[in-house]
């Protein structure tokens, strides 16, 4: 007897792994947002790397269609988040928001 593959539906790990394909072919635009654990280029050792560039870095290097901006200010405090939203572009996709509560 032959032995037959199903290929009615595909898996739910195949159905998921499509949804990820699609959402890092899309063009996101990852917005950061807050104090200096985002602006932090003042406190990285020997010129490494901020997180801005960090991110940047790993979108270019993954060939990734996807662009970073920094609005995060060193020594914001939560009140300043409101003008920093005022700042995002249109095309903004993802929001990161690390502030203290000074």
């Amino acid at each position: 007897m032959e032995e037959r593959e199903d290929v009615s539906t595909p898996s739910t790990n195949e159905e998921e792994s499509n949804k990820q394909q699609e959402d890092t072919e899309k063009k996101h635009h990852v917005v950061l947002l807050g104090d200096s654990i985002l602006d932090n280029k003042s406190y990285v050792w020997n010129d490494g790397p901020s997180v801005i560039e960090q991110l940047q870095y790993k979108i270019k290097d993954q060939g990734l269609p996807w662009k970073a901006t920094l609005c995060a200010v060193d020594g914001a405090i939560i009140g300043g988040v409101k003008r920093q939203l005022k700042g995002i572009a249109e095309d903004t996709t993802v929001l990161v928001l690390s502030i203290g509560k000074s």
